[in-house]
């Protein structure tokens, strides 16, 4: 009987080692794998943080947002819902407010809202970040506190897939911590539909919609985008 507890007992200690030997193994791998993803994000990135980053974002209406690093500004144009705006990829006019709803019906992954307003405003994206529609700000209020916690729900939202982005998460933790550390005074935002680059129209069934007056917009996107001296 001795032996038999003696065996067992040893039995059991071996099997104890065996699965603490197992468990710490899992967790050298999870590391591991965890280093080389974030090493891989880290070699993927799209923003070294010393360029100017331009970026396509949809709250939900699409906007293009610039942070200058060496200015440490922000400027950001937003487009009214009822621009009538030619949808990247052969999809026609469409209102800018319905383009996530478009992009995401199409499975593009937010790449024809960016293809869309970069198009539209010619000026080249290097990135986009787009949550799904019930997610915006809503009345078109853009100020820091909401883009920031629009950019809180967006960082949120790539864990949970409701964010389509091509930023990694050091382009998106980078551009979140860039942009809280700004002063108010250090935004700028512009109503894309209070400017002269627009004409109000109404359609048929009275909604007022927008049509771009395209050099006026060419002149106003190359000022806002490509002098420094405005950011």
């Amino acid at each position: 009987m001795r032996q038999k507890k003696s065996t067992a007992s040893a039995r059991g200690k071996f099997v104890g080692i065996k699965g603490r030997l197992i468990i710490r193994w899992l967790l050298v791998g999870l590391g591991l794998t965890t280093l080389l993803l974030l090493g891989w994000e880290w070699k993927s990135r799209v923003w070294d943080g010393k360029q100017r980053l331009n970026l396509v974002i949809a709250m939900p209406a699409p906007g293009l947002l610039s942070y200058d690093p060496s200015r440490q500004r922000i400027f950001l144009v937003v487009f009214p819902d009822t621009l009538m705006i030619d949808a990247a990829g052969g999809y026609g006019v469409w209102r800018a407010g319905a383009l996530v709803g478009l992009d995401q019906q199409e499975g593009k992954q937010g790449t024809l809202v960016m293809d869309s307003v970069s198009n539209f405003m010619g000026v080249m994206a290097d990135g986009y970040v787009v949550r799904n529609q019930e997610s915006g700000i809503r009345n078109q209020e853009y100020d820091k506190s909401r883009i920031v916690g629009w950019l809180n729900g967006a960082v949120a939202g790539k864990l949970t897939g409701k964010t389509r982005t091509n930023l990694t998460w050091w382009d998106m933790l980078g551009l979140w911590w860039v942009v809280s550390g700004l002063r108010p005074d250090e935004f700028t935002v512009v109503n894309l539909g209070e400017t002269v680059a627009l004409a109000a129209q109404f359609s048929p069934d009275g909604t007022r919609i927008y049509q771009p007056d395209l050099l006026r917009l060419s002149a106003l996107s190359q000022k806002w985008f490509t002098d420094e001296t405005l950011l």
